[in-house]
């Protein structure tokens, strides 16, 4: 994903070692999950039920994803959307654009 041209492109600062370097901080940093617990269920997309409970057992601050499904649980107009953010306040699911945006804003 972070290798796309069309998002090289648009973010000249994302370069081959930058990214090499983040994927490094990744495996150290990174923690290893086992029998997660099932926090959530999501009937929309039962497929996806894995990467939120991974993320809800981590305490993840950030899903970044395309995936729309995903997206539309930070939707307040929806009932799903407005339970998931009610008890789950502390993961925030954004595509990659804006989760790059976010850190360029904070630089």
């Amino acid at each position: 994903m972070l290798a796309r041209s069309s998002l090289r492109q648009r973010y000249p600062s994302l370069t081959h070692s930058r990214v090499t370097a983040l994927l490094q901080l990744l495996v150290y940093r990174g923690r290893f999950f086992s029998n997660v617990r099932r926090h959530f269920e999501y009937a929309r997309d039962p497929n996806d039920e894995p990467y939120l409970n991974l993320a809800i057992e981590a305490r993840a601050d950030f899903i970044v994803t395309r995936d729309r499904d995903l997206l539309d649980l930070c939707r307040w107009d929806t009932e799903v959307g407005r339970d998931f953010q009610k008890r789950f306040r502390f993961v925030s699911i954004l595509d990659p654009v804006d989760f790059l945006k976010m850190f360029r804003e904070e630089a």
